[in-house]
């Protein structure tokens, strides 16, 4: 009765590692997914300056053109 207990209670244990496991695992997943995002809102962030810039260059050089 006892060994039973016994093999019931490190079935559970051994479901619970796999769980832990498969939580780690997509823990990282979502770490990996959010940096990620975080490159990509900064790279777009980027190209938003950058087109800024170059839409004051533009308008600079409309006001020189109509004077």
């Amino acid at each position: 009765d006892k060994d039973l207990e016994i093999c019931a209670v490190n079935l559970k244990l051994e479901q619970m590692e796999a769980e832990l496991q498969d939580l780690n695992s997509q823990e990282s997943k979502d770490e990996a997914s959010l940096a990620k995002v975080k490159k990509q809102l900064r790279d777009l962030e980027a190209k938003v300056k950058d087109q800024e810039e170059e839409l004051d260059e533009q308008a600079g050089t409309i006001q020189m053109l109509e004077q």
